[in-house]
């Protein structure tokens, strides 16, 4: 599996509001693709002009295409917007584990 965050910080709640509804958009569109696992926007509770959005994909080749597509100009933009310079990271998750693994650690105290 492979990750994309962006951490983006918009100056008000305007800016936030469309960026939001953009990258909203840009997630049901991409949501209908197979090699999409998920996709996700959050706003920070503690720090209310902050937007998190991350996409999940199944392999890198997926995300590539992703990245290349003219659709993505849509969250580009939205990165252009960031009052401050925004935080982007692809993450190439090797593994996962789940709710046994802390069971397993857990049993060990």
């Amino acid at each position: 599996m492979i990750a994309l965050s962006i951490l983006l910080k918009m100056e008000n709640a305007n800016q936030k509001k469309n960026a939001i509804e953009i990258l909203k958009y840009s997630m049901n569109s991409i949501n209908l693709t197979r090699q999409c696992i998920s996709t996700h926007v959050y706003t920070d509770i503690d720090h209310k002009n902050t937007i998190s959005y991350y996409e999940f994909w199944d392999n890198e080749d997926s995300l590539n295409r992703r990245i290349k597509s003219v659709q993505f100009k849509d969250i580009l933009n939205v990165v252009d917007t960031s009052s401050l310079k925004p935080e982007i990271l692809i993450s190439n998750v090797t593994n996962t584990e789940g709710i046994e693994f802390i069971q397993s650690l857990r049993k060990k105290l």
